[in-house]
Parts: C-alpha cells; structure tokens; sequence
C-alpha cells in the first residue's frame, strides 16, 4: 500500500510526463549549479522582513542541511526559524502538506493577531 496521497498519484499517473520530467530535473540542476549560499540582496530581503517570513527546515533533509538552519537561526535570531518535525522532508508536498498547511496557519494567525495589536495601540 502507497503512502502517497490519491491527489499526488493521479498527478504522477495522469501528469507526469518525459517533458516536465526533464523541465524539473533541469531545474535541480540549476539550482544545484548556481546556488550555493544565500548573496548580500537576499541577507537584505531577509533582515528588512523578516518577521513576516517562516523558514521550515526538515531535520533530516540533504537539500537543506541543518547547517543551513543553524547558519540562518544565528544570523536572524528574532526571525520565524524552525526545524520541521521529524520525517518532514523537502518534498514535504507529497506525504506532510498537512502538518506544513498547519505550521504556515499557524504562523500567519500569530502574525495576524500581531499587527491588530499593533493597529489598535496606534
């Protein structure tokens, strides 16, 4: 039995094909290619907003190496920086979209009720 939800075996019986195969693999090839640390304008991005962004880690994930986590937690420490719980893993879509779904929720009502209370005291 499949741990792969119905939605994401339709999609790679009914979808997937050699073209956005190739499309996707070129793309982590890329990505592999040209990123390799995050440059001054995205340090830039990330400090002048950083309260309004979540950073999700997967604890286990060689895409994202904790190091990656750990670099970013001590850079920003008053940032949204957090480790996924275990087993949740870059491609989180196809078996925890529903604990990522709940983690971002949860995120944006936090940030939400923040800037009422921050609106009312103005």
């Amino acid at each position: 039995m499949s741990s792969l939800s119905d939605e994401a075996r339709y999609v790679i019986a009914n979808k997937l094909n050699y073209y956005s195969l190739m499309n996707i693999l070129y793309m982590a090839y890329c990505e592999g290619q040209e990123i390799g640390e995050v440059d001054e304008e995205c340090r830039s991005i990330i400090k002048d907003h950083h309260e309004n962004m979540l950073f999700l880690y997967g604890r286990t994930d060689n895409y994202t190496p904790l190091s990656y986590y750990e670099d970013l937690l001590t850079s920003y420490p008053n940032g949204n920086i957090e480790l996924a719980e275990e087993g949740v893993k870059h491609a989180f879509v196809l078996r925890h979209s529903d604990v990522v779904a709940a983690k971002v929720h949860d995120f944006l009502v936090q940030a939400m009720s923040k800037k009422v209370s921050n609106e009312t005291i103005l």
